[in-house]
């Protein structure tokens, strides 16, 4: 009996643990208040999986119209740049700036700047943020005019080009 009631509570032991970190993989915790619900699977926003907080700047689509986002104008991390320039979001690493993500209120586009090496991963670092920013799922996001780049000092190789978001069609591979 008492070997069973062992048995038991190290499998009720187990089950827990594995609740715990499986939700810490699967929810995003943002302590500033910032969007924390995920999309549907795909991730394109459904009625029920949208955030509520959708009263916030219009971004512009690769084939015209603007889509509401979030209001990330009130993070702590954004602000103007120029009077027509926002700072959505940046990084500094050991070596600097590692990208900058800007906002053009007047046309609702979208740029990050790729300011280090290696590409790749810089690229995926500042994708994460304009998704977290923008409260919108990668489908939603590849629909925006997002120009990715990389200025000339960085790489001569894709200097001048439009990378794209690594995770939609007809985005760059980098090395």
């Amino acid at each position: 009996m008492t070997k069973k009631l062992i048995i038991i509570l190290i499998g009720i032991i187990w089950l827990l643990i594995a609740v715990v970190i499986i939700s810490a993989f699967v929810k995003r915790d943002v302590d500033d208040g910032q969007y924390t619900q995920l999309p549907d699977n795909d991730g394109l926003y459904t009625e029920s999986t949208r955030p509520s907080d959708t009263s916030g700047p219009t971004i512009l689509q690769k084939g015209g119209g603007y889509t509401q986002v979030r209001d990330f104008m009130s993070d702590e991390d954004t602000y103007e740049f120029t009077p027509t320039t926002v700072v959505l979001g940046k990084a500094e690493g050991l070596q600097g700036s590692e990208y900058e993500i800007f906002y053009f209120p007047e046309d609702g586009s979208v740029t990050i700047s790729l300011l280090s090496e290696p590409l790749h991963t810089i690229r995926l670092l500042a994708e994460e943020e304009l998704l977290i920013s923008l409260g919108v799922g990668e489908y939603e996001l590849c629909n925006f005019d997002v120009w990715v780049s990389a200025p000339g000092d960085v790489s001569e190789i894709y200097s001048g080009r439009n990378l794209g978001l690594s995770f939609c069609e007809g985005s760059i591979t980098l090395k």
